[in-house]
């Protein structure tokens, strides 16, 4: 992919992003029923973003592209990709593996745990 495709894909994500907080945030029912505290998946963005030098922006922007903010409840994807990050777990990619490896923790924290997940996504 050149770089020119590359960069008009992240800004087209980071669009969508913004058009869903402008129109009052798309993701922000799922979050509340999924994670219990309205502000802990916002502080959650922040705080990966910070931790690993990525912007909070592209991580969420990420994270609605892959799974438009629907952890599944912990249940996998159809490539076996977990959590809002869609960190996957199958024969052809490991990014499940390798974020557990960065963060130093086990892969099931990062199936179940939002925080965790992001985090991961993060690292990656």
């Amino acid at each position: 992919m050149s770089q020119t495709v590359a960069r008009s894909a992240i800004r087209l994500m980071l669009l969508l992003v913004a058009v869903s907080f402008a129109l009052g945030g798309m993701y922000a029912p799922r979050a509340k029923a999924q994670e219990g505290t309205p502000g802990r998946l916002n502080a959650a963005f922040q705080q990966a973003a910070k931790e690993f030098d990525v912007p909070r922006d592209l991580l969420m922007a990420i994270a609605y592209a892959e799974t438009h903010f629907d952890d599944h409840n912990g249940a996998p994807s159809i490539d076996n990709g977990y959590g809002l990050m869609h960190l996957v777990d199958n024969p052809s990619v490991q990014t499940l593996a390798a974020a557990a490896r960065l963060l130093g923790i086990a892969q099931d924290a990062l199936t179940t745990d939002s925080v965790h997940n992001i985090r991961g996504g993060a690292a990656l």
